[in-house]
């Protein structure tokens, strides 16, 4: 699923809600010339996801570096940060692209 998110510049983050639990999901500041961040179930199972590929770089460098946390929920993410990579000043847009954990038990999942 892909779309778009407003940010609210708070430490509990907005919640986009996507009809599914995600595996993999990328997002990047619209306005902005910031990178693409890739966030994964696979590599870090458990919530907070503070770990994530930088997008725009050689190297696909692995981070944990600063505040650029989400959670993955069983209806979509949170992203729990009011860093300025996720969810700078209230209103400003991010896009994101989202696959499902299990996308054969959910008919918006495709």
């Amino acid at each position: 699923k892909f779309g778009e998110y407003k940010a609210n510049a708070s430490t509990s983050g907005p919640h986009v809600n996507l009809g599914f639990k995600p595996k993999l999901c990328i997002i990047k500041a619209i306005e902005s010339g910031q990178t693409w961040f890739f966030f994964d179930s696979a590599r870090h199972p458990n919530n907070t996801i503070d770990l994530y590929l930088y997008g725009q770089r050689s190297d696909l460098a692995e981070s944990t570096a600063g505040t650029i946390d989400i959670d993955f929920l069983g209806n979509g993410f949170r992203v729990i940060s009011s860093g300025t990579d996720l969810n700078s000043t209230s209103g400003h847009a991010y896009a994101y692209m989202c696959w499902a954990d299990i996308p054969q038990n959910f008919s918006n999942a495709y």
